[in-house]
């Protein structure tokens, strides 16, 4: 990639599909501590989804509205 200043950079591409395995590698202990908390709760909650998919079959967004689930459920 050419900079606006004409120097060429190197640029790392992340698939959309890798970004929330790659958001779990984050060491919480080298974020501002502003955003800490969301960083480990994020990590938390992807181990909880991983586990559940893997262990149940299916991950359930608890953010979800139990019709919205229904929904998607189709009952």
């Amino acid at each position: 990639m050419v900079a606006e200043d004409g120097k060429s950079r190197k640029m790392l591409c992340l698939p959309l599909r890798k970004l929330a395995g790659w958001l779990q590698t984050i060491n919480p202990s080298k974020v501002k501590s502003e955003i800490r908390d969301k960083v480990v709760q994020y990590q938390e909650e992807c181990d909880d989804v991983l586990y559940d998919y893997w262990t149940k079959g299916i991950a359930v967004n608890p953010r979800t509205q139990k019709a919205e689930r229904s929904i998607i459920a189709g009952t």
